[in-house]
């Protein structure tokens, strides 16, 4: 890379630098966002350096990609020499049409492992360890060091969870490490930067263990599973020590560690944690420890960034209730902990109990939602000052606590401490609607609290499980709100992992049932559930344009569409209505119908069931086109118009009549485009009847429907066959079944009923967790159709934006941003009291982007200046008005 400076100003680019930063493999999807003053021009050529120094000096250069001429900006992948344990640092100058130049400043990436031969140190076990749900052990090892080094990392991991002290500090800041994946296939290590922990002289480190997801309970208690990946935890880990002369030394895990135990008595996903400060210190090394079994090949580095803390929440309301009892509110529902201050005698107890709810009075603790989980924390004082307790290997979801102290002791303060996967925000949106809003901020917390290393359905009961048709309906809004790559692609790999060999996908991912199938038989295959495997990359696709994470599960996916197909001779599905049967299906779950969550559903199985493997089955086709898998693409491009074919033959009558007459089947037909043209017109007038039709027979009257399926697609499916008003008036209806009626009742997050609490203040007795992020996808309809801010299916990852509002005066004024790869998208617009409308929107440089506005809009202006009549309809058609990058603003009327 040249270094003589352009004439004039030189701007800067932004690098977009690999998530985690630490790899196991060659980075790919390298990429920069222009200079914000970029607008007017384009790039024309990149050049990308990689070197072993952030000086770039001649000796330490390992790569460049030399001038490319391309206006790309992303997904360029690292192809040049890697070491194990080294950083890279990388930097990027791009050249544009009008004559400027611009650099970045450095970033880096570091490589841990690269093979299972660098992967030092064994996986031992604690002797002392008593077995699940006991008391937590822990393996230590003492080592001198001469002088202190340069640079150190710690490479770790554990069958259970583990949280690592060197000298006493503990070491990193995430929670509940190593997280949860398909254990015996993909076991994750992390790295940290340790060298501020060492000293000269002597040093000492120390690693609890705790059972988490590998041992401890999974499952409600008819399916309770103990022990699902191993009964014995362990850790594995290396800390290596560079010194000023750039000499190598490392401690590992081997048989020369000793063992112990830790103040944590008990600890459970589901139960809570038991601990005794009195033990602090105390619970040193009493034995040695044994190499357990571990096929190394399976580790993989951290694939997706870990979870941390979130900002403290201090109580809104603190009240006693009785001698000693604290009721606590902190004003927000979350998963995560507490963390306690107290002041009192040695052995003095503190309990801590928790609730999303209170009850109907709101004297205490409401903790129906809980099921069969203990959800209680247990801590005993060891005296001598203030102290403080935060458990270590436990979380919980709630918004309310009580707090039983026991003895001599006083609460000096309580705060919430929310847990997430630390995902990047890349999502805004306000409206003048304060209901709305909230709604907006209920799914931002919803995907905060089960976006816990695995997408969960909820943070609260005997379950948090990552379900995979929520996280399937969810994943488009979870991608407007964060950058999910990272989090998804991690996922999809234990998805893969946990794939049967027949191609079914397990109803939840990770599977602590794989091990135990007799548990629960065919836990597996339901539509939609299962259709993850496909709709899940394509969301990832559709918003970073990213062709790998195609690549890499399109071989899944053709699985996926195998196993239906083994079930579906004549295209269409017929699924069983008993759970324990291959290929049963959960259909449209949740549906507002009674107090059942699997009611009679107005919209079949079968009718759901197929339209799904059509979706997937078209998904499949378009994938392979993608990657030039030609034959696959044929393969399923046929299969697909079979599929659709036996679909309008088995529930479309001749008269163009759907066989169930309901709002989700007309979502299903509309959304994968299966109603006959002919017949689209008198569709559209049914699904409107069936929407006023489910108000009730005595009083009729627009109402909700559908369950979590087909609600996740609803206002979406309404727009694009253009009913926009009946969208806008589904939307703010603040009636159970509605969104708002969730927020009227006080709602801080999603809730998984419609019905999660009556009028009367009584909570649903049966599933009613409120912290469910499935109903919050409407959020989606938010960004893509309100602000208008969609990625161009033709091109996805936001290189070609699609810019297409939806107005509605209810919520004016509108205002909503998204960040890409390429930069900030912001879209926002206003209504006068004459229905004139005001549309102001930015795009990054670096992209091209077409305008589409509602039918009937007229007098339309850009940027003052009134568009010609060619340029006005083209904004009005389905090619859409292309417009520069930067901040346009339109105006115009809309038809009455």
């Amino acid at each position: 890379m040249s270094e003589t400076k352009p004439e004039g100003e030189e701007m800067p680019l932004t690098l977009i630098a690999p998530q985690p930063p630490v790899v196991d493999a060659a980075p790919k999807n390298l990429g920069w966002h222009l200079p914000t003053d970029w607008s007017a021009q384009r790039q024309i050529a990149y050049e990308l350096e990689v070197a072993t120094t952030s000086d770039f000096a001649a000796g330490s250069m390992v790569w460049t990609t030399g001038r490319v001429v391309s206006d790309s900006s992303q997904h360029v992948d690292y192809q040049g020499p890697l070491s194990a344990h080294q950083r890279y640092y990388w930097r990027v100058r791009i050249w544009g049409d009008a004559g400027a130049e611009a650099s970045s400043e450095p970033a880096w990436f570091e490589t841990a492992k690269l093979s299972a031969a660098d992967c030092r140190g064994e996986m031992i076990g604690p002797q002392t360890d008593p077995g699940a749900e006991k008391q937590a052990p822990s393996v230590a090892k003492r080592f001198t060091l001469a002088s202190k080094p340069a640079s150190a990392r710690l490479y770790i991991t554990s069958f259970g969870i583990f949280r690592c002290f060197i000298n006493g500090l503990r070491v990193g800041a995430d929670e509940l490490t190593p997280g949860w994946t398909s254990y015996r296939e993909r076991l994750g290590y992390l790295t940290y930067d340790i060298a501020e922990h060492l000293q000269a002289g002597d040093n000492s480190i120390e690693v609890w263990l705790g059972d988490g997801w590998y041992r401890g309970e999974i499952c409600w208690p008819a399916h309770r599973i103990v022990n699902a990946y191993g009964d014995r935890v362990g850790c594995l880990a290396e800390l290596r020590m560079v010194d000023e002369a750039g000499t190598a030394r490392s401690v590992v895990t081997d048989s020369s560690w000793t063992s112990g135990l830790t103040p944590v008595l008990m600890s459970g996903i589901y139960p809570g944690e038991i601990y005794d400060a009195r033990l602090e210190g105390e619970t040193g090394p009493v034995g040695g420890v044994d190499v357990l079994p571990l096929d190394k090949s399976t580790l993989v580095a951290q694939e997706a960034p870990p979870i941390r803390e979130l900002p403290h929440l201090q109580p809104v309301d603190q009240r006693s209730i009785g001698p000693g009892v604290t009721l606590v509110d902190f004003g927000q529902n979350v998963a995560g902990a507490v963390k306690l201050t107290l002041s009192g005698e040695r052995g003095a107890t503190v309990r801590v109990n928790f609730a999303e709810i209170l009850d109907a009075e709101g004297k205490d603790l409401n903790s129906t939602s809980f099921r069969g989980a203990k959800v209680q924390l247990d801590y005993t004082l060891k005296g001598g000052g203030e102290e403080s307790y935060q458990p270590v290997f436990t979380f919980m979801g709630f918004r309310h606590a009580r707090v039983t102290i026991t003895g001599q002791a006083r609460l000096v303060s309580i705060e919430s401490v929310p847990f997430t996967s630390d995902l990047v925000e890349t999502g805004s949106f306000s409206c003048s609607n304060p209901l709305i809003n909230r709604l907006h901020e209920n799914a931002r917390w919803s995907l905060r609290g089960n976006f816990l290393d695995v997408p969960m359905d909820c943070p609260q009961r005997d379950e948090r499980l990552g379900w995979t048709g929520d996280a399937q309906i969810f994943s488009p809004t979870a991608s407007y709100l964060r950058d999910t790559a990272p989090f998804f692609r991690k996922w999809l790999r234990d998805m893969v992992a946990d794939q049967r060999e027949d191609g079914a996908i397990s109803h939840v991912v990770p599977h602590p049932n794989r091990y135990h199938e007799a548990n629960m038989p065919n836990f597996y295959g339901s539509a939609c559930w299962g259709d993850a495997i496909c709709a899940v990359p394509w969301t990832v696709w559709t918003f970073t344009g990213d062709r790998d994470i195609l690549a890499e599960n399109l071989p899944a996916m053709v699985r996926w569409i195998g196993y239906l197909t083994s079930m579906s001779p004549d295209g269409v599905r017929h699924p069983p209505t008993r759970i324990v049967e291959r290929g049963f299906t959960f259909g449209d779950w949740v549906q507002p119908q009674g107090s059942t969550v699997k009611p009679n559903p107005n919209t079949g199985d079968d009718f759901v069931a197929t339209a799904y493997y059509f979706a997937s089955t078209r998904t499949v086709a378009r994938a392979a086109r993608i990657l030039g898998e030609t034959a696959i693409a044929e393969q399923h491009e046929a299969l697909a118009d079979k599929i659709k074919a036996a679909f309008q033959r088995e529930f479309i009558t001749p008269t163009g009549r759907l066989l169930y007459n309901s709002q989700g089947a007309y979502v299903f037909a509309f959304a994968n485009d299966l109603i006959p043209e002919q017949w689209h017109d008198k569709a559209i007038e049914d699904f409107k009847r069936a929407i006023y039709r489910t108000g009730g027979l005595n009083e009729p009257g627009l109402q909700l429907g559908t369950g979590i399926i087909a609600t996740a697609q609803l206002l979406p499916t309404l727009s694009k066959i253009g009913l926009h008003d009946i969208a806008i008036k589904l939307l703010l209806v603040e009636t159970s079944p509605g969104w708002l009626y969730q927020v009227k009742r006080g709602a801080t997050t999603i809730w998984e009923r419609w019905d999660g609490i009556d009028l009367e203040g009584t909570p649903a007795t049966s599933m009613n967790s409120y912290n469910h992020y499935a109903y919050g996808a409407v959020v989606y309809w938010f960004y893509h159709h309100l602000a208008g801010i969609q990625a161009d299916p033709q091109a996805p990852g936001f290189g070609s934006i699609i810019i297409a509002p939806e107005f509605h005066a209810e919520l004016a004024p509108l205002q909503a941003s998204h960040d890409t790869r390429y930069g900030r998208i912001e879209a926002g617009w206003q209504v006068d009291n004459e229905g004139r409308v005001t549309y102001s929107f930015t795009t990054p440089p670096g992209t091209k982007a077409r305008l589409k506005l509602p039918a009937g809009a007229a007098d339309i202006t850009m940027d003052d200046r009134a568009l010609s009549r060619e340029e006005a309809a083209r904004s009005l058609s389905q090619e859409g008005l292309p417009v520069s990058p930067g901040r346009r603003t339109v105006t115009l009327r809309l038809a009455a």
